[in-house]
């Protein structure tokens, strides 16, 4: 939904919700995604990523 709204995924917080466990498919329910959306001051879009999903960090280095 929100990539629809053009924010895209700057990184992936490892296990920041705590501990809920596997969800669909096997995937991991406890990581969150940090999505940015680019404004007009960000014309070359440094402040976002296009391997987003990819960068992992964990939810102590984002606090």
């Amino acid at each position: 939904m929100h990539e629809r709204l053009g924010y895209s995924v700057y990184r992936r917080v490892r296990e920041y919700y705590g501990s809920l466990g596997l969800g669909k498919g096997g995937r991991d329910e406890e990581d969150a995604f940090d999505m940015r959306k680019p404004l007009s001051r960000d014309p070359n879009r440094r402040s976002v990523r296009s391997n987003g999903r990819e960068t992992i960090v964990s939810a102590y280095d984002v606090s």
